[in-house]
């Protein structure tokens, strides 16, 4: 698995493993390919993919901490949405989680 860098409060690694990203579907309510459907592809399911991705390296992190987290540098840098939505979309092309119907929308 190639991990994808991204800058948060540090340095962070997104690596969708499959124990991360089935954590992410429990605690999101929904399975993975709902979440990633172009219905529910928003905010709130990005910020549930990218904590699946955070755990292999940040098992303590919470879900309630990355959106603090997210919230913080909001403040002050509204381009973080597009880095994070620009990370993930290479972690799941890489990684291999890419569904092909949220894959043909973001070519």
């Amino acid at each position: 698995m190639i991990p994808v860098d991204i800058q948060l409060d540090k340095l962070r690694q997104i690596k969708l493993s499959r124990r991360g990203m089935g954590r992410a579907e429990r605690a999101r309510g929904m399975g993975w390919m709902e979440m990633t459907s172009p219905k529910n592809a928003g905010a709130e399911s990005l910020l549930y993919i990218l904590w699946g991705g955070l755990l292999k390296d940040d098992p303590a992190l919470t879900i309630e901490q990355l959106d603090q987290i997210i919230e913080d540098i909001w403040e002050k840098d509204q381009t973080v949405g597009k880095r994070i939505d620009d990370a993930i979309a290479q972690a799941l092309k890489t990684q291999g989680w890419y569904p092909e119907q949220v894959a043909d929308t973001k070519n």
